[in-house]
């Protein structure tokens, strides 16, 4: 009965989560969709007021892969984050560099960074390349991923397919069962018993959209609760149904994988 005592536990190394790599990726594809973009829009033929079918698509694909890049920037090095600045202006080498945020531009794959000088002005540099600077906390950092892919495996989170994510440029997320639960699920039984024709997908994409409003403002020590008007499936009353809020909280809990919540689950 005892026999427990006796095991041993090997402990549970945490595993490196390298942020700069994934970041270098994604803006990767952000340039090489914008390029590819552009180039179709040269040859067109429909012209400067109308776009193609193909221009379309590819311009869809230019914003998901920019907000994709933007969100990997931000993992790495996120607003209020203090980094060290190794860049091509040497006079400016050294830490206590604050992050403003990434730039605003058409990949957000850049970053403006402050420096207090105890004068007048600050100083302030803006393009910087991601490559040029290393955030004070170890440039790659650890954590423990075992938690969640366990999670992922066991069915305690349940992830977002890629597809879904790219249609409005989300980046890695994954939900609670409850969250889901309440938030996305919807069965062909719902839509004849309430008479509003619903799909998972669709009920997915809502959240996603609504999460996304708010994605920039996530620290890892900083979730950010947002509300979304949906159709509960409780209390279905085919004469007497109506949306109501859902108040979710979105964390970035690993990386630049994100959870989505309902507010108050522990």
């Amino acid at each position: 009965m005892d026999s427990y005592k006796n095991q041993t536990t090997t402990p549970v190394e945490p595993v490196t989560t390298d942020l700069r790599t994934p970041a270098l990726t994604a803006r990767t594809t952000a340039n090489a969709t914008r390029a590819a973009w552009a180039a179709h829009a040269r040859v067109c033929r429909i012209g400067q007021t109308l776009l193609c079918v193909e221009c379309e698509l590819l311009g869809t694909a230019f914003s998901s892969a920019a907000a994709a890049a933007r969100a990997a920037y931000e993992a790495y090095a996120p607003a209020g984050s203090t980094v060290t600045y190794h860049g091509t202006k040497t006079q400016h080498h050294g830490p206590g560099w604050t992050v403003c945020g990434v730039t605003h531009c058409s990949c957000g794959t850049a970053y403006t960074i402050v420096r207090n000088t105890g004068h007048a002005q600050d100083d302030v540099l803006s393009g910087v390349h991601i490559e040029w600077i290393t955030p004070s906390q170890d440039d790659v950092r650890r954590t423990d991923r075992r938690s969640r892919a366990d999670a992922l495996a066991d069915g305690t989170l349940i992830d977002v397919p890629q597809a879904l994510r790219a249609e409005i440029g989300f980046p890695l997320v994954a939900f609670t069962v409850a969250a889901w639960a309440d938030t996305v699920t919807w069965t062909d039984e719902d839509t004849t018993r309430t008479g509003i024709p619903q799909n998972e997908d669709d009920r997915l994409l809502d959240v996603l959209a609504m999460a996304r409003t708010v994605v920039r403002t996530v620290r890892h020590d900083k979730p950010v609760v947002f509300s979304l008007s949906r159709y509960p499936r409780s209390g279905i009353d085919g004469f007497d149904f109506e949306a109501s809020k859902a108040l979710l909280r979105l964390s970035l809990e690993d990386g630049p994988a994100f959870t989505i919540s309902l507010l108050g689950e522990d």
